[in-house]
């Protein structure tokens, strides 16, 4: 509610990068905190930053590309780019938070 009444000042832009992600995984972390716990709510949280590093690296693809090669490649290139820096920071994620 604060972000969409904010949304008119901040330009969508901002409010577009402030929405998706924080909100959802907020929510989510509620949800498991309630039904699970506050253990379940940490690794909600931890999985979440563990993936944003996917996120953004699909965008910055989508966002490098899209220009440049048809839209098929640049997707298929962007999740291929999400999937190996996913699986790369659940590598290093799984070693540091054992």
């Amino acid at each position: 509610l604060l972000l969409t009444t904010a949304a008119r000042h901040l330009g969508p832009a901002l409010s577009g990068l402030l929405s998706p992600v924080p909100v959802f995984l907020l929510v989510m972390a509620i949800f498991a905190q309630r039904s699970q716990g506050p253990d379940a709510s940490i690794r909600v949280l931890r999985g979440g930053v563990i993936g944003s590093f996917a996120f953004a690296v699909f965008f910055l693809v989508v966002g490098a590309l899209l220009g440049r090669v048809g839209i098929g490649a640049t997707y298929a290139l962007a999740s291929l780019g999400a999937l190996v820096v996913n699986g790369a920071a659940l590598g290093v994620g799984r070693r540091l938070f054992r």
